[in-house]
C-alpha cells in the first residue's frame, strides 16, 4: 500500500502527508487550494463548440492535454519537450493578456527516493538561480508552484529551437564555422554575466542552448548551476553531462569558470563536427579531440578549442573574457585584431569607466577609439583634399 507523501516547499524533503512540520528543516507544511492545479479536458459538444470538463484528481498524474488549465490561469497549448524528470509545455497566461509562457512539469510519482532528491535539488536550484538573474539571453522565471504529483516552473517562452534540434535537422549534422563563432561569442557574453555573479553553469551542451530565427542565443536549464565558493576543495556532488562536463566536475576539484570554458569548447567542437561526445567520451580528450575531424576551420580556432578542452584546468584560458576576445578576432579578421589590441591597451581605461557607470567594457572602449581614429582620418583627408584644391 502506497503512503501519501507531502514535499516541503522549503527544502523538498518527502514528509508523510498530514505532518505539521518538515522533518528535515522544520519548515511548517501548509496545504493550499492553489497548490494543486485545476485541470480541464476539452470535450466536443457539437456544432464545432467545445466545452471544458473538470479532470478528476486521479487524472493529474500524467501529462497535461491541450486545453488543460493550471491554477485557473495557464492554458496548455502543446507539449514541446521531454527530458530529465518531466515535460515542457507551451502555454498561455490568461491573466497577462494570453502571454505565451513555457511550463516545466516535473513528475514525482514514479521517481525513486534518490531521483526525488536529485529532482528536488535541481528544482530548488533553478528557481533560486533564475530568480536572481536578469539578462537578455537568459529566460525569465515568472512563477513556480507544486501539487501532490508534480512541481512546476513557469518561464519566458522562447520562439526557436535548441542547437541539438537544429543540427539534427541538417543532413551534415553540423553548422558552418562562422555561425559557430557567432554562437560562441554570444555564449561568452552570457558566461561573463554569470561568472560576474559567481555562478558556474556546469551543463553547457547543444540541448541547453536555444536559438531564435534572428540568431539570438539563450542558455536554458539551470538545474545544476551552482554558486562558486572560494576555498572549497570540491563540489558536493558530481553533476553534468558525460562528454561535456569538465573532469573536475566528477569530484577531483571544485568547479570554477574554467569548467564552463571546457564544456563550451566541447559544445563548439560538437557543432563544428556533428560528432556527439556522449557516444564516445574518450574522443574528446585533448590528444584525440574531434577537432581533427572538422570541416575546414582556421588553425587558430582549432588551437583555441584544444586549449579549452584541456584536462588540466591550468592549461585552459584563464577566464571566459579571453575566450570571447579570441573568438571575435577569428570572426572579424583584421578588424578583430585591431579591436583586440586596442581593447587590451585601453582595458584599464574601461575599468575606470566601469567603476563609474558599470556599463563600459574593453570592447566598447576599443570600438569608440576606432571610431575616433576613423573620424580623424576622414577629417585629415577632407582638409588635404580642400587644401590641394585651393592651391591648384
Amino acid at each position: 500500500m502506497q503512503q501519501a507523501m507531502q514535499f516541503c516547499d522549503q527544502c523538498g524533503a518527502a514528509n508523510t502527508h498530514g505532518d505539521p512540520r518538515c522533518f528535515s528543516c522544520q519548515h511548517i507544511l501548509l496545504s493550499s487550494p492553489l497548490s494543486s492545479p485545476v485541470t480541464f479536458t476539452p470535450v466536443a459538444v457539437g456544432n464545432g463548440a467545445v466545452a471544458f470538463t473538470l479532470a478528476q484528481p486521479e487524472e493529474t498524474g500524467g501529462p497535461l492535454a491541450p486545453g488543460s488549465l493550471l491554477l485557473q490561469r495557464y492554458q496548455i497549448m502543446a507539449q514541446v519537450g521531454t527530458g530529465g524528470f518531466g515535460v515542457v509545455y507551451k502555454a498561455m497566461d490568461l491573466k497577462k493578456r494570453k502571454q505565451l509562457v513555457a511550463i516545466k512539469q516535473i513528475f514525482l510519482d514514479q521517481l525513486s527516493p534518490r531521483d526525488i532528491i536529485q529532482a528536488t535539488d535541481g528544482y530548488n536550484r533553478e528557481i533560486k538561480v533564475l530568480t536572481s538573474l536578469r539578462h537578455e539571453n537568459i529566460p525569465c522565471i515568472y512563477n513556480h508552484f507544486t501539487d501532490p504529483h508534480h512541481w512546476y516552473i513557469v518561464l519566458q517562452w522562447i520562439e526557436g529551437e535548441t542547437l541539438e534540434e537544429r543540427c539534427n535537422r541538417l543532413s551534415s549534422g553540423k553548422l558552418p564555422s562562422k555561425e559557430v563563432l557567432d554562437i560562441g561569442i554570444q555564449l561568452c557574453e552570457i558566461f561573463l554575466y554569470l561568472h560576474h555573479h559567481n555562478i558556474i553553469f556546469r551543463d553547457t551542451k547543444p540541448a541547453n542552448i536555444m536559438r531564435t530565427r534572428e540568431g539570438r542565443v539563450y542558455l536554458i536549464d539551470f538545474g545544476i548551476a551552482r554558486l562558486f565558493k572560494p576555498g572549497k576543495a570540491r563540489d558536493t556532488a558530481p553533476l553534468g553531462t558525460p562528454g561535456y562536463a569538465a573532469p573536475e566536475q566528477y569530484g577531483t576539484a571544485q568547479t570554477t569558470e574554467r569548467a564552463d570554458i571546457y564544456s563550451l569548447g566541447v559544445t563548439l567542437s560538437t557543432l563544428l563536427t556533428g560528432v556527439d561526445p556522449t557516444q564516445d567520451v574518450q574522443d574528446l580528450s585533448p590528444e584525440t579531440s574531434t577537432v581533427t575531424h572538422m570541416q575546414p576551420v582556421p588553425k587558430k580556432f582549432q588551437m583555441l578549442l584544444h586549449q579549452m578542452q584541456a584536462s588540466n584546468i591550468n592549461e585552459r584560458p584563464l577566464h571566459i573574457g579571453e575566450v570571447k576576445r579570441r573568438l571575435r578576432v577569428l570572426r572579424l579578421g583584421p578588424l578583430g585584431h585591431i579591436e583586440y589590441n586596442v581593447s587590451r591597451v585601453f582595458s584599464n581605461v574601461s575599468g575606470v569607466f566601469s567603476n563609474v557607470s558599470g556599463a563600459f567594457s574593453a570592447e566598447v572602449v576599443g570600438l569608440l577609439i576606432l571610431l575616433v581614429i576613423f573620424a580623424s582620418f576622414c577629417i585629415i583627408l577632407f582638409l588635404l583634399y580642400n587644401f590641394g584644391f585651393h592651391m591648384s
